[in-house]
């Protein structure tokens, strides 16, 4: 069964009641209203009309459904959007990969269950089956016999599924390990073996005898050790066999066959052709040689092309519950400045005028973690699409919505250094841009990049010449000009981790290196953020609530909000939690509560609890305090 959306009705921002009399929320709406697309297939409806079916997610998954379709008529612009009756609890309910079968129904898996819409049935054409024992498709394609068979994350399976019985079943886990693992690759053999390529800690081929689960992995002859940080490449060839191909030997392929490596070949045979794609793909021909021209979900339209090259632009309707805000910050005016992700938008909103705007980003479907302003430059930490990347936006000039001039790409991080980033500090001396953040998938140990503004150069410090198998997660400056830096133990998507606990490094930018390295709370993964007061003491929470000061070299004072407040706030991908107020004191943001620090003290009061639950937040120079919760944005009011 599927829930039939009706169109949405937007309501003027008012002021929701709050948990504390002293303080209410004034919703200020989504900062980027609108949906991302996450992969679409042209489809044929009953009397052979020409559908287009896109998936749709939405950043606030509590008062919208994370993941939708919308199928749209494109000759008429007739529509309709239905929910996949699937848990939207679940953190990846959202489509990776799909599949059009040879008989026309479209694919996903999500959310633990396989999802097929039959574009026959109209409105009643969406239906969820099985559950295997993952979570999330990262692979799929169609056998002969009606099969479909489905490479899962973050355990690896691969799964059956029977189109004739409408029966599911687990074939056998690939590989085991501690950290999350992606079947990204698929493909079975003429001999009744599928195929796997597992990234990306250790990436691997494996196959399976679909009859018994045996399996075997697979590495070219003269290869010895794992390869770690990527993925294999795994093609059906029309000759019944399988091609295999790990990065390092790109011109070598393994041929596969019954379960045993047949040779290795530069000239493998041609690959069978499937309607399969990735999250950013279009299946975008129809039957009659029709195309999709293009998919526009902000100005909301469908652009198609006949055979015969005649345009049909149709407009779209379709529900949204926003794009979820990633960051946020003010500039000196208290302008507020930030990225939405999935798509990426970046966001600029006057609390003062109402005017607001958000622009795409040469059509990234990432997000900015890590911001910030230094009177009109603005840089941005860029993950996914152009990942790793620092941009600069010159706020005194228009700006568009393309990297060029402005804004433009200023920096680019190695991705085995950094690939999600978690911060970004401008250092007051007018020259120094530092980003910092978790290594690229399937690695471990996180550094920095170090960008100068009066050269345009930059330079990298690497997790070895910090904190081996740890990442940057925060940095502060401290009176004497050293950098304080909180780290992290978790590593790159698909890594392992390797450390125990969260250190707190002191860095010389002088000497370039570690001149001080400690554990500030024992067993604590995570040391979310920094801030030095006007004292010059450097105060730091954890991600399970300890506070802690530094000063003189050592911890003076450690205790355990979590027990009056919970844990900080829940935005872990730049997560700015402690905030300087123009009254000297520092705000900091928990998960429903929003607190003070007392200067010259350790004492933290409540100023308020909250009824949604805070995902980023920023204090202007004016003092005004603004947090953001899934894809909105409120203003706290005392």
């Amino acid at each position: 069964m599927a829930l039939l959306l009706g169109l949405l009705v937007m309501t003027p921002a008012q002021a929701e009641p709050a948990a504390s009399s002293k303080m209410e929320l004034i919703d200020l709406g989504f900062p980027a209203p609108i949906g991302r697309s996450r992969g679409g297939a042209a489809l044929t409806g009953k009397d052979g009309e020409p559908l287009f079916a896109v998936w749709l997610t939405h950043g606030s998954p509590k008062e919208y459904p994370k993941s939708s379709l919308l199928v749209v008529n494109a000759l008429t612009g007739e529509s309709f959007q239905l929910v996949p009756d699937i848990s939207m609890e679940i953190a990846f309910a959202v489509p990776f990969r799909w599949l059009v079968a040879k008989d026309g129904i479209f694919y996903t898996y999500i959310g633990q269950q396989l999802v097929r819409y039959d574009p026959k049935l109209g409105e009643k054409g969406l239906t969820s089956e099985g559950g295997g024992a993952d979570t999330t498709g990262f692979s799929i394609t169609e056998a002969p016999g009606g099969k479909i068979y489905i490479g899962g994350y973050p355990k690896a399976m691969v799964m059956e599924y029977d189109q004739g019985t409408r029966k599911f079943r687990d074939i056998a886990q690939l590989q085991k390990a501690k950290e999350a693992l992606y079947v990204l690759d698929i493909a079975y053999d003429q001999e009744g073996w599928i195929y796997g390529g597992v990234g990306y800690g250790e990436a691997v081929v494996v196959g399976v005898e679909i009859a018994t689960g045996k399996k075997k992995e697979f590495r070219y002859p003269d290869q010895q050790a794992p390869v770690s940080g990527t993925q294999p490449e795994v093609r059906r060839g029309r000759d019944g066999a399988v091609y295999a191909r790990y990065p390092l030997k790109a011109a070598e392929w393994m041929k596969l066959s019954g379960g045993k490596l047949v040779g290795v070949v530069s000239d493998p045979a041609a690959f069978e052709e499937e309607q399969i794609g990735r999250q950013d793909d279009f299946s975008a021909i129809w039957p009659d040689g029709r195309k999709l021209v293009k998919l526009d979900l902000e100005q909301k339209r469908l652009i198609t092309a006949a055979a015969d090259g005649t345009k049909t632009e149709v407009p779209l309707s379709y529900q949204t519950g926003g794009a979820k805000v990633y960051s946020i910050t003010s500039d000196k005016d208290g302008v507020l400045y930030g990225s939405s992700g999935h798509p990426l938008r970046f966001y600029r909103i006057n609390p003062d005028t109402g005017e607001r705007r958000h622009t795409g980003l040469s059509g990234i479907n990432g997000h900015m973690n890590a911001i910030g302003v230094d009177g009109s430059d603005f840089f941005g930490a860029i993950y996914g699409g152009r990942g790793n990347t620092l941009v600069h936006f010159d706020l005194s000039k228009p700006y568009t919505d393309q990297l060029g001039s402005n804004p433009h790409t200023v920096a680019r991080a190695d991705g085995r250094n950094i690939g999600r980033p978690h911060v970004l500090f401008i250092h007051p001396n007018g020259r120094d841009v530092y980003i910092g953040g978790n290594p690229g998938y399937g690695f471990t140990g996180g550094g920095m990049l170090i960008y100068n503004r009066q050269t345009g150069e930059s330079r990298e410090v690497y997790a070895t010449d910090l904190a081996p198998d740890l990442s940057v997660n925060a940095i502060a400056l401290l009176p004497n000009g050293h950098l304080a830096i909180g780290t992290t133990i978790e590593p790159g998507n698909g890594g392992e981790v390797k450390a125990t606990e969260a250190k707190l490094l002191i860095w010389s930018p002088e000497e370039g290196k570690v001149v001080q390295s400690l554990v500030p709370v024992p067993k604590h993964g995570e040391i979310r953020d920094l801030i030095v007061d006007s004292a010059g003491k450097l105060h730091g929470v954890t991600d399970r609530g300890a506070y802690f000061v530094y000063a003189g070299g050592k911890v003076i004072h450690q205790e355990n909000l979590a027990t009056r407040f919970g844990n900080p706030s829940g935005g872990k991908q730049g997560p700015r939690i402690l905030h300087h107020a123009p009254d000297g004191k520092i705000i900091g943001f928990f998960t429903n509560d929003l607190v003070e620090l007392t200067p010259g003290t350790y004492r933290w009061n409540l100023l308020g609890k909250l009824p949604q639950s805070i995902f980023y937040g920023t204090v202007t120079p004016q003092g005004r305090i603004f947090i953001t919760s899934g894809a909105r944005l409120y203003e706290v009011k005392p």
